[in-house]
C-alpha cells in the first residue's frame, strides 16, 4: 500500500518490545535483521529448473524459492546491507530476471483468536512493488494478512493487518513471507509482526439480521431447469446460461443482435421471484477484443480487456437500456484475476469499472453497481487493484455498491469420491473455508483500509470443484450428489454466519457428465433432452433455503466433539440446526426440540437423543396446540364459567394464557400448570360468547398460540333472577 506513517498506537508499541507478557510485543526472532548473517545455501533436489541462491541471509530469515520452477529467475541474490538509521544491518534481496520472484520469509506462530499487524520498512532501488503476506506455512498456504507494496528509493513502512484461523487445541505454524518482483535490489529492515486479541470476531454480527431470500443465489445453465427450483432462490446470476453473455447477444458485430434469450431469462427469473444479476464482462465477442486476445474461458469469445472504452460503453448502454426496470444489480467482469493483462495492469479494470458506473447511472440512477468478481482465496489482486483505482479517480476505490467475490473450496477430490478414504481437512472443508481460515473476514480487511468494509459482499460464485482426474463420485463412476448434499447445505449456512451477504450457488443444473463441474442441484438425465431430476443437493440447497430465509441466526456454538449448533429465531419461535463434519456423534437436542427435519425435508419426532452426521438437521419442537373447555355453575342468581386451556407442544410447557371473551380479556394472564391453565370468572351481560385462549410460550419454545374454543350463552337476570 502507499507509504505512510505509523500511527501513534503503532509507536507505542513499538516502544514497549521487549517487555514479557505486554499484547503488542514482536513475535520475530530477528526482525531488525542486527544478530547475524549466514551464507544462503542453493537449493536441493528441486532439479535444474529452481533459481540458483547465492550470498547472505540473516539468521532466523531463510529463502523460500527452492519449490518454485521459474526459469526466468535464474540467480536470486541476498545481501547484508546498512541499516535504514545508517547504523545496524538490513536485507538486501534481488533477482536477476524481470520476471522472475525472489521470496524470503521469516516464521510466525500464529495464535487463534489474535488479529495480527505487520509492518516492514523497505525501500529499493528503483520504485517496484513488493508482496506482503502473513500466511500459513502448510497446505492450503492461505494469506491471513496481504499488501502489495508500491516501494519508492527512500524508506517507509508498510502495514497490514490479519486475523488468525481458529484451531481448538494449538498454534497454527505461519510465516511472514516477502516476494519481490524483477531486478531491482529491495532492502528490508525492522520488521513487526505483533499481536493484539480480537474482541469482534465474528466480525458479522448476525444477532439483528434478518436472512433475505436474495441471500440465495443461483446459476443455472439452461432456462428450463429452474422448474424443480421452485421459489427458493431470490437472485439468479446471469453468467455461463445460454444467450445471456455479450458473446452471445452481439457475436458477430455491434450492429448484429439477438436479445430474445436474454429477454426470455430476465423474464423468466422475475416470474419465479429470483432478482436477476446480470454480468457485463468476461465472456465477451472475439471482435470486441484488440488482438492478440490474451484471455479466453471460452473458445471463439474473449475475457480480454475491450479493444476501446468507446465499445464497452456501448455494449454496456445497450443492454442496460433493454433491461432498464428488470435488471438493477449489474456485476463488472467475472473473475479478472484469471486474466494476465488485469493482473499486469489493474488500471485497465478500474477505468472499465468507472465506465461501466458512469453508463449505468445514466440510464438509470437506481442501477446498483457490484464490483469485479475477486478470489476470496487469495487478496493480493483486490489490493492491487484498490490501490490503483485510488491512484487514478479521487475516490476511484468507491465505484461499486457492493463487493463480489468469488468462493470456491481449495480442498478438491476425495470429499465427493465415497471411493476414497476423507481426511479431516477435507470434511471440515466448508468450516474452514469460512470460520478457520477468516477468508471473509480477511477480505474486510483488506477493504477496510478503502472503506469499502461496511458495504455488502457477496459470494456471486461458489461450489465444490470435484476433482479434475475423475469421473469422479460414486463406485458407478457418477457424480456423487449425496455428498454434495452436505457440502451445499454448509455452504449455505455457514457462509452467512461468517459475513456473506448473498451466496449464489453454482450450479443448479449440470450435464449428465461428471468432470470438473461442481455438484449439481439438477442433473440432465440425457444429454440434449433439457429433461432435469432435482438431485439430493438440489433438494438440500432448497430445505436450507425454508430454514433460513425470514429466520435470524441469534447463537453459533461449536461443541467439543466438534458439532456445529446454528441457533434460528422466526418470529418468537426457535430452532436449531447441528451436524458434525467429521463424526457420526450422538447428539442431545436442547430442551423441547422433539422434531428432526433432515436435508430431505422429512420431519420425525426424536427422543432425548440422536445419531449427527456431516448432513445438517433441524431440530425444532413440533407445533404447538390448544384445547379450550368451559363449564358452568348456575344458581338463581349467579352464573360462574369455569374455563380451561390444555397446551402441547411435545414436552412440558410452562408460561401464561389469556382467556377472551369475544376477543375482551377475562381477568388476567393465568399460569399453566401441568400443562393447563384454569379460570373461574363470571359474565354478567346477556349474549351468546366465544371463549378463546391465547398462549404466550415460553422460554424453551415461544412459540404463540391461540385456541378458538367454545360458544357459551349468558343469561338474561332480573331483579338478582336470571332466565
Amino acid at each position: 500500500m502507499t507509504p505512510h506513517p505509523w500511527p501513534v498506537s503503532r509507536l507505542v508499541c513499538a516502544a514497549l518490545i521487549g517487555f514479557s507478557g505486554l499484547a503488542c510485543a514482536n513475535v520475530l526472532e530477528n526482525p531488525s535483521f542486527d544478530i547475524g548473517f549466514q551464507n544462503v545455501e542453493n537449493c536441493s533436489g528441486a532439479g535444474v529448473s529452481a533459481p540458483t541462491l547465492q550470498g547472505q541471509l540473516a539468521n532466523n530469515w531463510g529463502p523460500n524459492n527452492c519449490w518454485m520452477s521459474d526459469k526466468s529467475a535464474t540467480t536470486v541474490t541476498f545481501s547484508a546491507e546498512v541499516g535504514r538509521s545508517g547504523t545496524g544491518k538490513s536485507q538486501g534481496v534481488a533477482s536477476n530476471s524481470v520476471t522472475g520472484d525472489a521470496v524470503i520469509s521469516t516464521w510466525v506462530w500464529l495464535k487463534p483468536g489474535n488479529r495480527y499487524r505487520t509492518v516492514v520498512w523497505m525501500k529499493a532501488d528503483a520504485p517496484t512493488e513488493v508482496l506482503l503476506q502473513l500466511r500459513a506455512w502448510n497446505s492450503p498456504y492461505t494469506a491471513y494478512g496481504v499488501t502489495v507494496a508500491k516501494l519508492t528509493t527512500n524508506w517507509a513502512p508498510y502495514e497490514f493487518e490479519g486475523l488468525a484461523p481458529v484451531v481448538a487445541d494449538a498454534n497454527v505454524p505461519g510465516g511472514l513471507f516477502v516476494s519481490t518482483r524483477g531486478n531491482v535490489k529491495v532492502y528490508l529492515d525492522d520488521a513487526q509482526v505483533t499481536p493484539e486479541v480480537d474482541a469482534t470476531e465474528p466480525v458479522h454480527s448476525r444477532s439483528m439480521q434478518v436472512v433475505p431470500a436474495s441471500y440465495f443465489g443461483v446459476h443455472a445453465h439452461q432456462s428450463q431447469s429452474l422448474t424443480g427450483l421452485g421459489r427458493s432462490a431470490g437472485a439468479e446470476r446471469l453468467w455461463d446460461a445460454n444467450g445471456v453473455q455479450w458473446a452471445d447477444i452481439f457475436r458477430d458485430s455491434p450492429t448484429q443482435n439477438n436479445w430474445a434469450e436474454f429477454d426470455r431469462r430476465v423474464a423468466r427469473a422475475i416470474s419465479v421471484g429470483a432478482a436477476p444479476l446480470m454480468v457485463l464482462g468476461g465472456n465477451g465477442p472475439a471482435w470486441s477484443s484488440g488482438a492478440p486476445i490474451t484471455c479466453q474461458f471460452y473458445a471463439g469469445t474473449s475475457s480480454s480487456p475491450p479493444s476501446s472504452d468507446a465499445v464497452w460503453r456501448d455494449w454496456v448502454r445497450a443492454v442496460a437500456t433493454r433491461a432498464k426496470g428488470k435488471v438493477r444489480h449489474w456485476e463488472i467482469w467475472n473473475e479478472p484475476y484469471q486474466c494476465s493483462a488485469f493482473k499486469a495492469d489493474p488500471l485497465k479494470l478500474a477505468n472499465l469499472v468507472a465506465s461501466a458506473r458512469a453508463v449505468l447511472k445514466e440510464v438509470d440512477p437506481t442501477n446498483v453497481i457490484v464490483s469485479p468478481s475477486f478470489d476470496l482465496g487469495d487478496n493480493t489482486f483486490l489490493d492491487r487493484y484498490l490501490q490503483a483505482a485510488k491512484l487514478a479517480y479521487p475516490g476511484g476505490e468507491a465505484h461499486w455498491d457492493i463487493t463480489s467475490v468469488h468462493a470456491y473450496d481449495g480442498f478438491v477430490g476425495d470429499y465427493l469420491d465415497e471411493r476414497k478414504t476423507k481426511v479431516a481437512a477435507q470434511a471440515r472443508s466448508v468450516e474452514d473455508m469460512f470460520e478457520r481460515e477468516h477468508l471473509v473476514t480477511n477480505a474486510l480487511s483488506v477493504l477496510r483500509r478503502f472503506g469499502l468494509d461496511t458495504r455488502p459482499i457477496w459470494n456471486t460464485e461458489g461450489g465444490y470443484l470435484n476433482a479434475s482426474s475423475l469421473p469422479v463420485g460414486t463406485q458407478s463412476g457418477g457424480p456423487n450428489d449425496r455428498a454434495g448434499a452436505s457440502f451445499v447445505a454448509r455452504h449455505m449456512l455457514v457462509g452467512w454466519a461468517a459475513g456473506l451477504d448473498a451466496n449464489y450457488y453454482y450450479a443448479w443444473d449440470q450435464r449428465s457428465g461428471g468432470g470438473s463441474w461442481p455438484i449439481a442441484g439438477a442433473r440432465e438425465a440425457t444429454e440434449g433432452s433439457l429433461a432435469y431430476s432435482t438431485t439430493e443437493a438440489g433438494t438440500a440447497y432448497i430445505q436450507v433455503s425454508k430454514w433460513l430465509t425470514g429466520a435470524v441466526l441469534i447463537g453459533r456454538t461449536v461443541r467439543a466433539d466438534g458439532t456445529w449448533e446454528y441457533t434460528l429465531k422466526r418470529g418468537p419461535a426457535t430452532s436449531v440446526v447441528a451436524w458434525n463434519p467429521q463424526a457420526q456423534v450422538s447428539y442431545t437436542p436442547p430442551a423441547g426440540r422433539t422434531n428432526a427435519t433432515d436435508l430431505t425435508g422429512t420431519t420425525t419426532a426424536i427422543g432425548a437423543s440422536v445419531q449427527l452426521n456431516n448432513r445438517p438437521v433441524l431440530f425444532a419442537a413440533p407445533p404447538t396446540t390448544m384445547t379450550v373447555g368451559s363449564s358452568v355453575t348456575q344458581t338463581r342468581t349467579t352464573q360462574n364459567f369455569d374455563l380451561t386451556a390444555t397446551v402441547k407442544n411435545g414436552y412440558q410447557p410452562t408460561g401464561t394464557v389469556q382467556f377472551k371473551a369475544n376477543g375482551v380479556n377475562l381477568g388476567g394472564l393465568v399460569t399453566l400448570v401441568g400443562g393447563v391453565a384454569k379460570l373461574n370468572t363470571r359474565i354478567t351481560t346477556a349474549g351468546t360468547y366465544t371463549i378463546t385462549a391465547h398462549y404466550n410460550g415460553d422460554s424453551a419454545n415461544p412459540v404463540n398460540a391461540t385456541a378458538t374454543g367454545v360458544s357459551v350463552k349468558v343469561r338474561a337476570c332480573f331483579l338478582g333472577i336470571c332466565r
